[in-house]
């Protein structure tokens, strides 16, 4: 079984993600379709398609083993192509339908990723652990407290002071405590300056202390929306 946003079943994803990414215990899944030319497309020209549009035609798709349930993905990782969305339902109804779906029997492999909403007024500790069990990673989503409340993360005393003592933002500091904790960091930003930002965060480590300090910050707190 896999499921998207909440419980990911093959390598961890990146959510656009950034991290960008979804809702925290919640699931989403989604499908494409690739359309035929319309037949008002003119196909009398050879000249009509580059080479490597033509190369990129003939390449061929990864294979779907029907009964194996699976497709190998470009990373080498095979997936299962049958899981379940659990976007827009409670933490109760996800629990119950994700229950059902073990009952239903492509609850095979163990999820590699559980993504939730993680930042240091919500640390989800008990999730991390349960998902350590079984060798999950926990991807922090909303590391930085979102759009609308970074912010308040930024101005929190503890941050900002551990933030200077090192001579880097609020941000950089908050990203590198997810890192040393053990969570997977995937802050979102349009701003190139912002990435680079948030990029940047390898040459400067959090003192023992700073990270116990801002692990006291944990007060059940979450800053999502929805």
């Amino acid at each position: 079984m896999m499921a998207g946003w909440g419980v990911a079943g093959c390598a961890p994803t990146q959510a656009g993600t950034a991290s960008s990414s979804g809702a925290p215990n919640q699931a989403a899944s989604s499908s494409a379709s690739i359309s035929a030319p319309s037949s008002g497309a003119s196909s009398s020209s050879p000249t009509s398609s580059s080479p490597s549009a033509s190369a990129a035609a003939s390449a061929p798709s990864p294979a779907f083993d029907l009964s194996k349930r699976t497709v190998v993905l470009n990373n080498g990782i095979e997936m299962p192509i049958l899981g379940l969305g659990t976007y827009i339902l409670s933490s109760s109804q996800a629990e119950e339908s994700v229950y059902a779906a073990f009952m239903a029997g492509m609850a095979s492999i163990k999820p590699a990723v559980l993504q939730n909403e993680t930042h240091p007024y919500y640390q989800e500790r008990g999730p991390k652990a349960a998902a350590a069990e079984s060798g999950t990673v926990l991807e922090s989503w909303f590391p930085l407290g979102g759009k609308q409340d970074c912010h308040t993360l930024f101005a929190d005393s503890v941050i900002s002071e551990v933030a200077a003592s090192h001579g880097v933002s609020p941000a950089q500091a908050l990203i590198r405590w997810h890192l040393q904790t053990g969570n997977v960091c995937i802050p979102g930003s349009s701003n190139p300056d912002h990435i680079r930002e948030d990029a940047n965060v390898w040459d400067f480590e959090l003192a023992a202390d700073e990270m116990e300090s801002i692990d006291a910050l944990e007060t059940g707190r979450r800053l999502a929306w929805y």
